[in-house]
């Protein structure tokens, strides 16, 4: 692979004296995208990744298959208000999902991205009825961006109404009783910046931007980041506001947005407001309840020494919990897989719901008003199917499936414990054809996230169908720094512990090869944005263990991190590099910190998207030009215009991406296993 140009930083003198220890930073110059030298970097960089991964052997095979896997009908849970009923639908080829509304007249197109402009990455973001159905609140992003206008659509005259708001990424509007008026989120500045925080803002339907007023509630500058939830009785409001970690603090506020009682304060617990009824507050919490338990107090008397527990603490995590038709709806987590169980509202047993398993399911749409739920529930080797909840029966059926059947219904799929060096049983999940031959032979992809206290079990995707209809086995680490066992799990790998995550990683790589799924020539390794520097440290750390590796979306240079885009949120989960002792401790893994410039790496490919405003592309483009600079045998860099965080934003977009990472990958680990056969 040719080595990065010197023009644009492979042997500048940028350094960083951090603590009085010089940090050496030669790739300083590809932070400023707008340097030509840069450009002219990035566009060579472009040609050569295009190049080889469209004279890869297999790519008209996997296009097709995935162009007939992914033109069937896909089909949103719907959000039901009013007597209306609003759900996506993407329909064969269409590039995004369109909004429908349903009711006695009939359904039809609410908000179609297709017709803003025309253009493949246009998408809507946020979506919220009012509680009346007449509006809705969404928010359109344009060219793959995560910042975006929220908007207002009048359903009765389907039509947009004339205000538009600008500065809003993900914007949370939560509307008032009287579906007349919202609360949103927006950000303090125009652009992404590393020192924007985000306001709450009270919109009237009908008034212009200018008579928007920010909540003038006391916090902490330390809370940069807040959202809103509108109270389950929708008598007000409930706001959350953190610095970036997994905790924050809690305010229960009134119909006019004003705080009435401040629950919690950051750091201290994590709290969730589920119901309420009259003064009484109920909450999901893990005060006291690392797996989650949901609790009951008054207003008057919001002290966790008040407390009562409503539903206790068991041996799995209770993911969210939803009080529907007079009873409570639990999804609990058993080491990172989902299921639904039901108590009635005065206690009693939990009763499971029969669902197929393991799965994952999505978050529930419903009020304390409905007499059911929607969900829908994923598998690794099913696409997918809405189930409706009937909680009074603890019963569950499908109302909408997707069509199309991929041959993958008789996959074996089980889930092993892998020890850990330290003793602790990292939960693995395997799925692979039948009659798998165990002799260490078998092309192996194994996927991680391990942050942010979020689980890395998914459910189904074409890159993992395609993996498996080529003949390859498919595993998910579920390692610490997840949400799998509780927060526990989540604390074992945070701060000055993220090392433990990389080490569990490359633990279960190691049971693989030992177990004989594959050998370490034939296992490949993926990871996006957090599970993106999951896989580039463990990559950095055991190259010996992998055969080829794809990044996305990564945060790599650890060290400047904080100064960009959204980097600052992610202090409190990976360290501060402005404290000495943290420092010490990132520059151990820091992956553009660790790469060693006479050090052969396993064949690598980095994705990063143009407009990702979450982990800003110089993170890969630093990480990329490192490895270039070694006798790495192929290091490829791809930076996709017209796409954010997710890397792909539209369906073509989304199609050729998996296109490109499996005959990467599928190419580098059959050469290995070839040369070694």
């Amino acid at each position: 692979m040719t080595k990065t140009d010197p023009a644009v930083g492979a042997h500048c003198d940028f350094a960083d004296v951090e603590h009085a220890e010089d940090v050496a930073d030669p790739y300083r110059t590809l932070e400023d995208g707008s340097r030509p030298d840069v450009q002219d970097w990035l566009r060579s960089q472009g040609q050569k990744t295009r190049r080889f991964l469209d004279a890869l052997p297999g790519r008209d095979r996997i296009e097709r298959m995935l162009l007939s896997a992914s033109s069937t009908t896909r089909w949103g849970v719907p959000i039901r208000r009013a007597g209306k009923s609003f759900y996506t639908v993407q329909h064969g080829d269409a590039q995004q999902q369109v909004w429908m509304v349903a009711d006695k007249a009939g359904e039809r197109i609410l908000v179609d991205p297709h017709s803003w402009r025309g253009q493949d990455t246009d998408y809507v973001g946020a979506f919220e009825p009012s509680p009346d159905a007449r509006y809705v609140a969404y928010v359109r992003h344009l060219s793959g961006s995560g910042f975006g206008t929220l908007h207002i659509f009048d359903v009765e005259r389907g039509c947009d109404l004339p205000e538009v708001i600008g500065r809003c990424r993900l914007a949370f509007p939560s509307w008032a009783a009287d579906s007349r008026r919202f609360l949103y989120t927006r950000s303090s500045e125009e652009l992404p910046s590393a020192s924007a925080w985000d306001e709450i803002v009270m919109h009237r339907v009908g008034d212009t931007v200018d008579c928007d007023q920010a909540l003038s509630l006391r916090w902490d500058p330390s809370l940069r980041f807040g959202w809103t939830k509108s109270l389950p009785d929708r008598s007000g409001f409930v706001c959350y506001r953190n610095g970036g970690g997994s905790r924050h603090a809690v305010w229960i506020l009134d119909e006019n947005g004003a705080e009435v009682v401040q629950i919690a304060d950051a750091n201290e617990f994590d709290l969730s407001v589920v119901h309420k009824t009259g003064s009484t507050i109920f909450a999901l919490t893990d005060y006291m309840a690392t797996r989650m338990r949901v609790v009951a107090f008054d207003l008057s008397a919001p002290q966790p020494d008040n407390w009562r527990t409503v539903i206790p603490e068991s041996s799995c995590v209770i993911k969210w919990v939803t009080f529907v038709g007079g009873s409570w709806v639990l999804c609990r987590s058993e080491h990172g897989w989902d299921r639904v169980e039901v108590q009635d509202a005065d206690g009693g047993p939990l009763r499971r719901v029969p669902l197929p398993e393991p799965a994952i399911l999505s978050w529930p749409q419903s009020t304390p008003d409905d007499d059911d739920l929607d969900l829908a529930v994923y598998s690794l080797a099913h696409q997918g199917t809405i189930y409706r909840i009937t909680p009074r029966l603890a019963a569950a059926h499908p109302v909408r499936s997707l069509k199309g059947d991929h041959g993958l219904s008789d996959c074996v799929l089980a889930q092993v414990f892998v020890t850990a060096r330290d003793g602790e049983r990292i939960p693995l999940t395997l799925i692979h054809p039948p009659g798998l031959v165990r002799d260490g032979r078998a092309p192996t992809l194994l996927y991680g996230y391990g942050a942010f206290g979020r689980p890395a079990a998914h459910g189904f995707s074409f890159a993992t169908l395609a993996w498996l209809k080529s003949g390859g086995v498919y595993a998910i680490a579920h390692t610490r720094g997840g949400s799998e066992e509780g927060e526990n799990w989540h604390e074992a790998a945070k701060g000055a512990k993220r090392s433990v995550a990389h080490q569990d990683f490359c633990d279960c790589a190691e049971w693989l090869i030992a177990e004989r799924y594959c050998s370490a020539d034939m296992l490949g390794i993926r990871g996006a944005s957090a599970g993106g520097l999951l896989v580039a440290t463990a990559f950095l750390q055991r190259p010996d263990l992998f055969g080829a590796a794809i990044c996305d979306a990564a945060p790599t240079d650890m060290v400047r991190f904080p100064k960009f885009t959204l980097g600052s949120a992610w202090i409190d989960e990976f360290g501060d590099p402005g404290d000495p002792a943290a420092l010490q401790v990132i520059l151990q893994w820091s992956p553009l910190h660790n790469v060693q410039s006479d050090r052969s790496y396993p064949p690598i490919l980095i994705s990063t998207g143009a407009r990702d405003e979450v982990v800003a592309p110089l993170h890969s483009m630093k990480f990329a030009a490192a490895l270039q600079n070694t006798p790495s045998p192929l290091v490829l860099l791809h930076v996709k215009e017209n796409a954010g965080h997710s890397v792909a934003n539209s369906r073509d977009q989304r199609r050729q991406l998996v296109v490109d990472q499996h005959v990467f990958l599928w190419s580098c680990l059959a050469k290995a296993g070839q040369s070694s056969g």
